[in-house]
């Protein structure tokens, strides 16, 4: 197994070492001061949207800093699956990102392999490649499993899965689920509820907050049926197996740090989702 640089185009997250460090420390400056209230390095596990840094990386940051820090991997959890596909898994020994070289963790990989229905990664995602250099940044000793999940019961025995063998193995482990929620709007091919504010304002009502709520109670089996029949997440399997992994460590219930749009950054017809939640123990 060879060495793996992320191949996402330019623009998904900074290149430059120094850059990548001093947007950190600018989104390091914003949650100090909207997510005070809530304790740091208690979360286990997190669902964190995936659009870019631009869009969503701060929302992405505020996820992974209120996880616990004093752990052994960190488990990416993404999706672009179809219900039925199989979880994918990096092969990898290492992966090269803008601050230095991150080690993925053979030995939970291994168990995941033996007890999953699985295929190497192959391809180009997101949904996983976008959160890593965050990642290492603030997990340098840490090692990485890099995964996806499929929008079906699968995600759910793998949390679990995820769960007992870090147990059975004594790894400290915590799990990001990459999602975003609905994509609404003419360069989606989704706009049942026509333009303007009013959507707007439906499409949080209607479709983000049914998924966010399921996230929050833990509900990972209806998340995914929410996704499926009413068009409101990417990815969902990941954010229901970071719900099933919180859920069998013994976690009852999530935070959300924050809900938005890409509307506000980027105020368009079109528009997508993000939701930032923590699992604390």
């Amino acid at each position: 197994m060879g060495r793996k640089k992320l191949s996402l185009p330019q623009g998904w997250f900074p290149r430059n070492k120094a850059e990548l460090e001093r947007q950190l420390a600018e989104w390091e400056e914003t949650a100090e001061k909207r997510d005070s209230k809530i304790p740091e390095d208690k979360g286990i596990a997190g669902v964190l949207p995936h659009a870019g840094w631009a869009f969503s990386g701060e929302l992405a940051y505020r996820v992974l800093r209120k996880l616990r820090k004093d752990v052994d991997v960190v488990v990416v959890v993404g999706g672009h699956l179809r219900s039925g596909d199989p979880v994918t898994v990096w092969m990898e020994d290492e992966v090269e990102t803008p601050t230095g070289s991150m080690q993925l963790d053979n030995e939970l990989r291994q168990a995941v392999l033996s007890e999953t229905k699985n295929v190497p990664e192959r391809g180009i995602d997101n949904t996983v490649e976008v959160q890593v250099p965050m990642v290492h940044a603030l997990y340098p000793n840490a090692k990485l499993l890099a995964l996806r999940f499929p929008p079906d019961r699968q995600s759910l025995a793998a949390g679990e899965s995820l769960a007992r063998l870090a147990e059975d193995k004594g790894l400290r482990i915590v799990v990001a689920g990459s999602t975003d929620l609905t994509h609404y709007g003419p360069s989606y091919g989704f706009q049942p509820f026509g333009g303007g504010a009013a959507a707007r304002d439906r499409v949080e009502k209607e479709l983000d907050r049914p998924f966010i709520r399921a996230c929050l109670d833990l509900n990972g089996e209806q998340a995914v049926s929410l996704a499926a029949s009413e068009n409101s997440a990417c990815s969902p399997g990941a954010a229901a197996g970071a719900a099933s992994f919180a859920a069998a460590s013994g976690v009852e219930t999530g935070t959300l740090l924050e809900y938005r749009t890409s509307y506000a950054i980027h105020p368009a017809e079109s528009f997508v989702g993000y939701a930032a939640i923590v699992y604390p123990l």
